[in-house]
């Protein structure tokens, strides 16, 4: 599977579902999880402002809600995790 081919074209159009610890916040400056947290499963987009698909290295996945921390992956790192079913990858309209 080539995920940047897959997914070239509309980006926007895809999520990635990653189990995920909401983030607490000390002083309204340092966030930071706590490894006791629950996990949830989280709805997260890609974010290209600083890696580029095109480019096809690296990838940015920030949730689409408030709390959750960015993730980064590279390609190829993201594409095996998604085969072994570590993180759902889907099409917004199939939700």
């Amino acid at each position: 599977m080539s995920l940047t081919k897959i997914i070239s074209n509309h980006p926007e159009n895809f999520l990635f579902i990653i189990d995920s610890k909401k983030l607490r916040s000390f002083l309204g400056i340092f966030n930071f999880t706590v490894s006791g947290d629950p996990e949830f499963p989280v709805p997260y987009i890609i974010d290209e402002h600083r890696y580029k698909l095109k480019d096809n290295y690296k990838i940015e996945l920030k949730s689409i809600y408030d709390g959750f921390e960015r993730h980064i992956f590279y390609i190829s790192d993201l594409e095996s995790i998604i085969r072994n079913g570590d993180i759902k990858f889907c099409e917004r309209k199939q939700l």
